[in-house]
């Protein structure tokens, strides 16, 4: 062939490498490898899962981004898409949010990519304190320099008068400098006082972005200790007014309760619950809250001015903790052709027996995870008024309750039969017309599920 001048065909091909991919591809891997893209409900991930994820996924979208320039600029903005402060020692913690805060204030080419945001606030002694603390706290010191030199055009002089900043300042931090993020979660201590005047109660950054918020106030020992350590929803007012288009709210134990009953402080918690609520949440299509010291008056005033409200959790103490039960037309009047979900429970939350030495008018009461109902002769308990109807409710599928709040306290010797509205004296007939026909699912227990604590929330 070569005698007829005609050249032998090159048979051999470049081989093909993960860098020959196109970027569809490999965007579409990344995000295989991120959390936060993987779920579109991040908030019911359990928090074991979570930290698995944050450790396993993120090291290998940082090795992604370590290996060239290509792949940094495809992985990188998907690796800051999901930050999990992980659940360390104090320490730890703290560096870990002054390396991604440090990340943010270098590179505000970053700050457009952070998601979802996870903020547990650890005890300063617990967990065991990390054997490289010297070390961590002296690199969070200079990671904060850092932080203060390329922060003080966006946020003034509130960050930089800090010198050394704690884990809450910098979760602030974290938030402000991420503008679109859809979903945070915020687990810290608030100080049972007065709204405090720092960055927290009077927060003013755009949070356009933000669609999901989970509160999780400071579940202690309580009452073995006995100082305030939890929040109330009312001091979260600010940050909320600032997202206007935000759709869920979870509060878990945020009505500011932890407190010794013969504390001074008895006259702060009058306070709080007296606060005007004056944010309104047009948009708000979900409310999960939670707290012995939490009513319906604070349902009531959230979820006034929302036209698209489908969800309702509500747990709190009822009358044990001077709060009335749920009045139907009263509380949700304004959300009856909208609500889909009616999750409701009266019940005292905090149900160990150890507070007998504090509240004695409440021996009686059974652990928190019992399945038993409560003795009546103990309690205030109540049931909805006996004309109660939901019929009106016309959207309305699913419906959790207890049984005293349907057929009210259950008295084996009343006098009056008449007047007895337990489970034996009431006919399905007599119920089936209180419920509209869209309901679908009705859960009647003894005693509802609570909300989650801190190992059952992301």
């Amino acid at each position: 062939m070569s005698s007829l001048g005609l050249e032998k065909p090159n048979t051999t091909t470049a081989t093909p490498t993960f860098l020959t991919l196109p970027n569809e591809i490999l965007i579409k891997i990344s995000r295989n490898l991120c959390i936060h893209c993987r779920l579109l409900r991040i908030g019911e991930v359990p928090h074991e899962e979570a930290v698995t994820a944050v450790v396993q996924d993120q090291t290998a979208l940082a090795s992604l981004s370590a290996s060239s320039r290509q792949l940094r600029a495809v992985a990188q903005p998907i690796l800051f898409h999901f930050f999990h402060s992980l659940d360390r020692s104090y320490v730890d913690t703290r560096y870990r949010l002054c390396r991604f805060v440090c990340a943010l204030s270098c590179r505000h080419d970053l700050t457009v990519s952070v998601r979802s945001l996870v903020l547990w606030t650890p005890d300063h002694m617990t967990p065991e304190p990390s054997p490289r603390a010297e070390e961590l706290a002296s690199a969070a010191l200079q990671e904060e320099e850092h932080i203060r030199q390329n922060t003080r055009a966006e946020l003034g002089s509130w960050w930089e008068s800090h010198r050394a900043s704690t884990v809450d300042q910098l979760q602030e931090l974290a938030i402000a400098l991420a503008p679109g993020v859809t979903y945070v979660l915020l687990y810290r201590k608030f100080a049972y006082r007065l709204p405090d005047p720092g960055t927290w109660s009077a927060w003013t950054y755009p949070l356009e972005g933000l669609r999901h918020l989970v509160l999780v106030g400071w579940r202690t020992g309580w009452p073995s200790e006995s100082h305030g350590n939890s929040y109330h929803i009312q001091e979260v007012q600010a940050f909320l007014r600032c997202a206007r288009n935000f759709e869920s709210l979870v509060a878990a134990d945020c009505g500011g309760d932890r407190l010794d009953i013969s504390s001074d402080w008895v006259v702060g918690r009058g306070r709080l619950k007296a606060m005007p609520w004056d944010v309104e949440l047009p948009r708000l299509k979900k409310l999960s809250i939670s707290s012995d010291n939490i009513g319906p008056e604070e349902v009531e005033a959230i979820i006034h001015n929302t036209t698209v409200f489908e969800d309702l959790e509500l747990f709190h103490g009822g009358l044990d903790f001077g709060r009335p039960v749920l009045d139907l037309e009263m509380h949700l009047g304004t959300v009856k052709g909208t609500l889909k979900r009616l999750c409701y429970s009266a019940f005292p939350l905090t149900a160990n027996l150890e507070l007998e030495d504090i509240y004695p008018w409440i021996i009686g009461r059974q652990d928190e995870n019992s399945d038993d109902s409560f003795d009546p002769d103990w309690h205030q308990l109540e049931g909805f008024q006996a004309g109660f109807s939901l019929k009106d409710f016309s959207v309305l599928e699913t419906l959790e309750l207890e049984q005293l709040l349907l057929y009210g306290p259950v008295d084996e010797e009343l006098e009056d039969a008449e007047s007895d509205r337990t489970y034996e004296a009431v006919t399905t007939d007599e119920f089936l017309p209180k419920f509209p026909p869209s309901l679908g699912v009705t859960s009647n227990q003894t005693r509802v599920s609570g909300p989650p604590s801190r190992a059952g929330v992301l």
